[in-house]
């Protein structure tokens, strides 16, 4: 399945919830009416806590952390591993959203969860 430039604007919003408009348009993105960006950052922001709030966020960040030590240890590392953590987290997180988007994996959500969830539809 071939990626649309739809695909690649919704990689650069899910890179932060604040500042996904941003990166989407110094791609070379259009931006899009207030209404719209409205809507994608609720979109972004509804995907980071459920992503969150299953524990998937925490485990991107203990796989940074990971390779990030891999890299020190083995001298591959230029950036202050700090900064580089950051990078690597919101790489995690977009591609996650984005294996999700794509139905190449899906989320078990526990049903306290689910039923929680409901309340904000």
């Amino acid at each position: 399945m071939e990626s649309t430039a739809a695909d690649k604007r919704t990689f650069y919003l899910m890179m932060s919830a604040t500042q996904g408009q941003e990166f989407a348009n110094g791609m070379g993105f259009q931006t899009p009416s207030e209404d719209v960006q409205e809507m994608e950052i609720m979109d972004v922001m509804s995907r980071w806590m459920l992503l969150a709030r299953l524990g998937i966020f925490q485990d991107v960040m203990e796989s940074a952390d990971w390779f990030i030590e891999f890299l020190v240890q083995n001298d591959k590392i230029m950036s202050p591993p700090e900064e580089f953590h950051n990078a690597l987290t919101v790489f995690g997180i977009a591609m996650t959203n984005k294996l999700m988007d794509k139905n190449f994996i899906g989320l078990v959500i526990p049903d306290d969860l689910a039923e929680e969830l409901q309340q904000y539809e």
